[in-house]
């Protein structure tokens, strides 16, 4: 007796393979139970078809499998599924600060980023930070980062900014007192200070 509730037999051969194929079922039941399959190909195939339905009654089991899922690409295509839902205009708990605007808004939403991608950020006096960024990090995310730092900074762009790199600029010079500068090197990462319009360095 076959006690697996989710027998491969029962599946076309595209829920098991990650491709642009979609495998093209659409009812939602269907598809929150595939979610608990124990492969994770067919959770994520069955997490893909639930982002094209756009369907808020699946952002429980979506945000279930963003916090708990085994799998990273599982976890990121529920992240996706729920980006989706959110520009639908769904309300997700832990996004209600995605829409807003406002200085203070994009200083907490960046240092909440940088946290979740293991930069360690400590605040100084006058809205000045110190930045540990991790070595080996994927290159994507040095980018990601880099953005993040720029919302730290006050100064509008391109005042007070000086090269960070070893690369001369003829565009912009390098200064005494920038409002982003690489200090040291560590064995567990890079530190960057950031310096903001009131900070007196």
């Amino acid at each position: 007796m076959n006690d697996d509730p989710h027998p491969q037999n029962e599946l076309d051969p595209g829920w098991f393979a990650i491709s642009r194929f979609r495998p093209g079922m659409t009812d939602i039941d269907s598809l929150l139970e595939l979610t608990k399959h124990p492969s994770w190909e067919v959770r994520w195939n069955a997490v893909r078809e639930l982002k094209f339905l756009e369907d808020a009654r699946t952002l429980d089991r979506l945000i279930d499998l963003f916090k708990n899922d085994p799998v990273d690409s599982v976890r990121l295509m529920a992240a996706q599924a729920i980006g989706v839902l959110f520009e639908k205009g769904v309300e997700v708990p832990f996004y209600r600060d995605a829409d807003k605007s406002g200085e203070e808004i994009k200083v907490k939403v960046a240092l909440a980023r940088l946290k979740e991608l293991k930069v360690d950020v400590s605040s100084l006096k006058d809205n000045a930070y110190t930045l540990l960024i991790p070595h080996e990090l994927k290159s994507p995310e040095y980018v990601e980062i880099g953005y993040l730092m720029a919302q730290l900074v006050d100064v509008p762009f391109p005042q007070r900014y000086a090269p960070l790199t070893d690369v001369p600029s003829l565009v912009v010079p390098h200064q005494r007192k920038p409002c982003a500068e690489f200090r040291d090197s560590h064995p567990h990462g890079l530190k960057y200070r950031i310096y903001n319009s009131k900070h007196k360095q």
